[in-house]
């Protein structure tokens, strides 16, 4: 991404580690990973839902939710209301991720126009606990083992797939840490 030391000197201080971006407020980690991104949402300070985590490559933006949570709750109306929500909550916040985005870059001259964020080749992954999502997780193996390259995204987020961003991924802890050994992240 041109100008991409700009963003890195103006919010270099909300650089953190992936095991502290992973972590929920009981202290549960997805990941043990020192490699650093943004926290997204302290840079977006509430004023939009955003993505946990805001990784700059050379070429690419990369946004991380992180899930630590079962992906789909079962039995009842209520387990139905919220699987719904958390659908609801990462399609918004993939979404918001990217105004926000243009609007943190438009304002500190990084892009001219808003709309220019839709040029940028931008990526969104979402990070499930393998352990609370054994049955999506057995999935992901099985599609590995058949050495198909990527599973199909959850959370109704393929539809953004090529409209938005490059490449959108639902991946496990254990996925997304051997990605990050790979440098692939």
């Amino acid at each position: 991404m041109k100008k991409n030391k700009a963003f890195f000197m103006t919010y270099n201080e909300f650089l953190k580690t992936y095991e502290e971006l992973s972590a929920t407020n009981q202290g549960d980690v997805l990941t043990n990973s020192r490699v650093k991104a943004f926290d997204y949402d302290k840079i977006t300070q509430g004023k939009f839902c955003s993505a946990d985590a805001l990784k700059i490559n050379e070429n690419e933006i990369i946004f991380i939710e992180f899930k630590n949570c079962p992906t789909k709750y079962k039995r009842g109306n209520e387990a139905k209301l919220r699987t719904d929500n958390l659908k609801y909550n990462v399609k918004l916040k993939a979404i918001e991720s990217v105004f926000s985005l243009g609007s943190l870059l438009y304002d500190n001259g990084i892009i001219d126009h808003i709309k220019d964020v839709y040029d940028i080749n931008m990526k969104y992954i979402v990070v499930y606990s393998s352990d609370k999502n054994k049955e999506l997780y057995d999935r992901e193996i099985n599609i590995a083992i058949r050495n198909r390259y990527e599973a199909k995204a959850i959370f109704d987020l393929e539809r953004y797939k090529g409209i938005i961003f490059k490449q959108v991924l639902t991946i496990s802890d254990k996925k997304f840490n051997d990605m990050l050994e790979k440098n692939v992240i």
